[in-house]
């Protein structure tokens, strides 16, 4: 909406309002509402948000390719019981844990890492190693599941299943 100002008030001069590819632009003159059709304008908006769309489509893009120079793999830690999503929380428990080991360095996540997290994920470098250990000695509450993707192109490659308590999986990809 465009305004004018004449020292006192603010009056409204013109609002530009689109619907389904038309442009209507309404003016205030003389206390009236005259109503202006231009398509061109309105291909000239439309053509306008489809380039900054597209801007920002190739800006992520680029800023995910980029990401994955440095970790191109990433590890997605979830619980399940039954088929039905769980906490993560709830497979490692008060003892259970997930090593991490990267060219970055090592990192051991528990059970208040992922507090209220449904899924878990940490990215990886070329070479890695990823470690579960589902917690407890109580029964079975949960499935811990690592899957192994990569960042581009996007794909599943490996998936462990830790299964009861104090059960033990890995994943590498070490050299």
């Amino acid at each position: 909406m465009v305004f004018r100002f004449d020292g006192k008030t603010l009056q409204p001069v013109s609002v530009v309002l689109q619907a389904k590819n038309t442009a209507y632009e309404f003016t205030l003159d003389n206390s009236k509402w005259d109503f202006v059709f231009s398509q061109a304008s309105a291909d000239l908006y439309l053509a306008e948000r489809q380039q900054a769309k597209a801007a920002t489509q190739a800006a992520k893009e680029e800023k995910r390719r980029l990401h994955a120079k440095s970790f191109p793999y990433f590890a997605f830690i979830t619980c399940e019981m039954n088929g039905s999503s769980l906490p993560v929380m709830m497979c490692l428990k008060t003892n259970g844990r997930i090593d991490v080991t990267t060219a970055s360095g090592s990192k051991t996540y528990g059970m208040r890492d992922v507090m209220g997290k449904n899924d878990f994920k940490v990215d990886l470098t070329q070479s890695f190693r990823v470690y579960g250990e589902s917690g407890g000695s109580a029964p079975k509450l949960g499935n811990m599941k690592i899957e192994i993707f990569s960042q581009v192109p996007y794909k599943l490659l490996k998936t462990i299943s830790i299964f009861g308590p104090a059960d033990v999986g890995a994943i590498s990809n070490s050299r």
